[in-house]
């Protein structure tokens, strides 16, 4: 069961008392992303009271804790993600239409640096945090 107070409402009601933040903005999607191994945090984030992840919650079958909304949103942000991914057989990072997709999918799904990941689309490390800020 979510915490006393945590309210499942319209979006812009969504976020948890004393908590005054857009769970859609980039500083809360980026919070979640730098979360992504940790259910528990994902699940404490505003951004976790988001009716797209109790949707996710409840059709998975996760049950009310902290821990299942972690779980959920971080099923959502990796749907999310997929879903940038152009249509072509075989990601290519030099491809400008591959950038958020692949800056995204490599860093938070598949565990690499953002210098890894910088170093393989071959930009510089201030386009690729301007490109990072964009598929954000």
């Amino acid at each position: 069961m979510p915490e006393p107070g945590f309210c499942r409402k319209p979006a812009e009601n969504q976020v948890r008392p004393g908590i005054e933040s857009d769970p859609l903005s980039r500083r809360a999607i980026r919070a979640a992303l730098r979360a992504w191994e940790n259910s528990r945090e994902l699940g404490e984030l505003p951004m976790a009271g988001l009716v797209i992840v109790d949707h996710q919650r409840e059709s998975a079958g996760y049950g009310g804790s902290v821990i299942a909304y972690g779980i959920a949103l971080r099923d959502v942000l990796r749907i999310a993600i997929e879903g940038l991914e152009p249509e072509q057989a075989y990601p290519d990072p030099l491809e400008r239409r591959w950038r958020s997709y692949y800056i995204l999918s490599q860093q938070y799904l598949d565990g690499r640096s953002s210098d890894y990941v910088a170093e393989q689309m071959r930009l510089a490390r201030s386009i690729y945090d301007h490109e990072q800020a964009a598929a954000i």
